[in-house]
Parts: structure tokens; C-alpha cells; sequence
């Protein structure tokens, strides 16, 4: 498993931070877990949900909350 720090989800995903805690309250971003004290995201998971996306969007760019990923 490979983690991502906030930091690193974002530059990921080309956002910048306060947009991923956003996705996280309401577009059903995975959530965090705590490793040594820090909130890290699973890579996987965050492909996962970017593959949902994609795929609840069929190609449309009016995808709501993703069209900036």
C-alpha cells in the first residue's frame, strides 16, 4: 500500500488542498486515516474513486466535482 500525504493527494489530483478536504465533507472523497500521527490517503483508494468518477460521468465534461482532476 502506498500513502499519500495531503500534500501529495492534491498535487495528484491537481488541486490544491482545501479542495480535497471539500470532496472529503461532499463528494465522497475517501476519508484519511492516521499513520504516526499524520492524516495519509491510500493511493488505491483514491484511484478507485477517480475510476468511479470517470465512469459515473461517461466522458461528459460537465462531471460536476471532477472536472478539475
Amino acid at each position: 500500500m502506498k500513502v499519500l500525504s495531503i500534500k501529495a493527494a492534491a498535487e495528484k489530483l491537481g488541486v490544491h488542498t482545501n479542495t480535497v478536504y471539500n470532496w472529503v465533507r461532499e463528494h465522497g472523497f475517501p476519508k484519511s486515516f492516521e499513520v504516526g500521527g499524520k492524516s495519509v490517503w491510500d493511493e488505491e483508494d483514491i484511484d478507485n474513486w477517480l475510476k468511479a468518477k470517470k465512469e459515473s460521468s461517461h466522458g461528459s465534461s460537465n462531471a460536476g466535482e471532477a472536472q478539475a482532476v
